[in-house]
């Protein structure tokens, strides 16, 4: 790939405008080289001269610190629904018996303090996710789903804040090309693993996808459907919640230990 052969320019607009008069155009990689170094030139202005910077001045939030659904809702201007009951969801009828028993066993193990740490509650959500993930990759596809964890996501605020974090589990599809460290081209479903009480892990959860709906209108918003389902656990209580424009709609809990007619 070549690119202009001119003397070192005097100033970072100068390189952006002779890369974007290159005749590399058809390189399908140019287009992404172009954006990087688009950003870089807006940082490095904006540093040299805030008031002439294009960037917007951010002030970062950690995800953590939204310990209340309460607290998300107002920071991303949502009006969020609690407990409706269309939301509950109904588990298969086609979990593998090795599944059901690992799970009963990690349920009713009294050396198995899954309360302690989020990181106990991760092994039964792990299960849950492999079978449900599993079965649906058998499905005719382009691309099938597939689960990473520990994703690192941001969403931008009317305000000045932008906010931060790594959800612990999400779902979606990775891009043609591999890349590393590895990314999601799309993806839709979050999944954030808590202690008990998990209601403290909604805030989390709605900012997680917020920044799932805003990567997802980034990519075609002309044809995409921006719907962003999300989930909190903590390996036996289950919440869901669907993200439909600014309106986050809040599931009831679902108790697994009740429900006996899978055990």
């Amino acid at each position: 790939m070549s690119v202009p052969t001119t003397p070192p320019c005097g100033n970072t607009t100068e390189a952006y405008e002779l890369l974007e008069e290159s005749d590399n155009h058809d390189d399908p990689r140019f287009d992404a080289i172009l954006d990087g170094f688009r950003n870089l030139v807006e940082a490095v202005e904006g540093v040299m001269n805030p008031k002439m910077s294009k960037t917007k001045a951010f002030m970062s939030v950690p995800t953590s610190s939204l310990r209340h659904i309460d607290s998300a809702a107002q920071l991303f201007g949502l009006d969020y629904l609690l407990g409706r009951s269309d939301c509950i969801w109904e588990a298969p009828n086609d979990v593998p018996p090795i599944s059901l028993s690992v799970l009963g066993r990690l349920r009713s193990a009294e050396y198995w303090v899954k309360s302690s740490a989020e990181s106990l509650c991760r092994t039964l959500i792990d299960l849950v996710l492999f079978d449900i993930v599993g079965m649906h990759r058998h499905e005719p596809a382009a691309r099938s789903i597939q689960v990473m964890g520990e994703y690192r996501l941001t969403a931008e605020t009317p305000g000045p804040q932008q906010v931060l974090g790594v959800a612990d589990y999400v779902l979606g599809y990775r891009p043609a090309v591999y890349t590393v460290p590895p990314v999601y081209e799309s993806f839709s479903v979050v999944v954030e693993a808590k202690k008990v009480p998990i209601s403290l892990g909604l805030g989390q959860a709605v900012a997680y996808m917020v920044a799932a709906q805003q990567h997802r209108m980034n990519l075609n918003p002309q044809r995409i459907v921006n719907v962003v389902y999300g989930m909190i656990s903590d390996g036996i209580m289950w919440q869901f919640l669907r993200l439909d424009g600014k309106k986050p709609l809040i599931s009831d809990c679902f108790n697994t230990l009740f429900d006996s007619s899978r055990n």
